[in-house]
């Protein structure tokens, strides 16, 4: 009989599978030694925010390292001459015709 053979050949095959994943691990281990780090502390963007003003939505673009406002959608000027406009109109709306501002 030649099991004494069959089992050998299977011993062989058994080392060469268990090879395998040793040497795959080793290349993974590698791999991850080359993947950048995410720093601890990171912010999202863009962030959303509403004026109370004038209602408006406001999206912010921050940095995601600092957190820093780099720009924003309505600029602020924009914002800041709708608030202007938005309380101009309130004022006048609230002055009855015949009355004087003072």
């Amino acid at each position: 009989m030649d099991l004494p053979n069959v089992s050998g050949a299977a011993t062989a095959s058994s080392q060469a599978v268990s090879a395998q994943p040793a040497q795959t691990v080793s290349s993974n281990a590698a791999r991850a030694e080359v993947l950048p780090t995410v720093p601890a502390e990171t912010y999202s963007s863009p962030t959303l925010a509403i004026d109370s003003v004038t209602g408006s939505v406001i999206i912010e673009y921050r940095s995601t390292t600092s957190g820093e406002e780099v720009s924003q959608i309505p600029s602020r000027a924009t914002l800041e001459y709708q608030q202007t406009q938005k309380l101009a109109a309130e004022k006048s709306d609230s002055v009855k015709p015949g009355e004087s501002q003072g």
